[in-house]
């Protein structure tokens, strides 16, 4: 190959390489933890305060949420409450109701109408003995969730999107929905991430490509121009060789 062809791959090379930087810039990303929570052994009883409240200022992704208690009701009127992660449907909570039965439900927060997607754990919840229940969540959005020790939930959502902002136990929907039972060995516990750019690696190879798409430019043009000579004229001067008569 010429030097002229050489030198026309690696600037497309060098164009391509800085288009890539702007169009994949995700490459140069990473997650960061920036926030870990926990506690642990928290009770509720029916007429008193929240079990547990807690406000979380740090808005960040959840890299994985895990909630544990045992729970103890004697009737259920309308809806009820056990926790809940943020106000409103912004968070995940579990709620237990009696439309027609006994049903306990976890409601978590998706970036798709109404909002909300519901998961029923039981529809015949006993009254007046101990339940367990046990919450997993990934940040794939993968849920696992058990109910006296029998896994109920087990899948991946794409658009779930639940906020930790405002939790709560023995309450929820922003504090209108109280739960008129028990609460025993409670435990939650979270950890949020930020997304990071790392800004000088992105910088340099910017820098780097740009450099390159200059000099290739400079180089393709010169290589391009044509070779020029000075012409050289080549003279001899002899004398004109004559025959003498004798």
């Amino acid at each position: 190959m010429t030097k002229k062809v050489i030198c026309a791959i690696l600037l497309v090379v060098c164009v391509a390489g800085l288009a890539g930087t702007f169009l994949f810039s995700g490459m140069f990303q990473h997650d960061d933890p920036v926030k870990s929570f926990s506690t642990g052994n928290a009770t509720y009883k029916s007429g008193a305060p929240a079990a547990f409240q807690h406000h979380e200022s740090v808005q960040a992704g959840v890299e994985s949420f895990s909630l544990s208690m045992s729970v103890f009701a004697v009737s259920i009127r309308g809806f009820e409450d056990l926790f809940q992660t943020a106000d409103g449907n912004a968070g995940a909570r579990l709620e237990l109701s009696k439309p027609d039965t006994n049903t306990l439900a976890l409601i978590v927060g998706s970036n798709r109408p109404p909002g909300y997607i519901p998961y029923v754990i039981t529809r015949s919840f006993a009254l007046n003995q101990w339940h367990t229940f046990d919450l997993r969540i990934d940040r794939n959005n993968h849920i696992i969730a058990r109910f006296d020790g029998a896994q109920v939930v087990d899948q991946t959502e794409p658009t779930l999107s639940y906020a930790i902002s405002d939790v709560a136990l023995g309450s929820g929907l922003s504090g209108l929905r109280p739960f008129r039972g028990q609460i025993k060995n409670a435990a939650v516990s979270y950890t949020l991430f930020a997304r990071r750019v790392n800004t000088g690696a992105l910088f340099a190879m910017r820098i780097v490509f740009g450099l390159g798409i200059v000099l290739f430019v400079m180089l393709f043009f010169a290589w391009s121009r044509p070779v020029r000579g000075s012409a050289v004229t080549l003279r001899y001067d002899g004398e004109d060789s004559r025959n003498s008569s004798a």
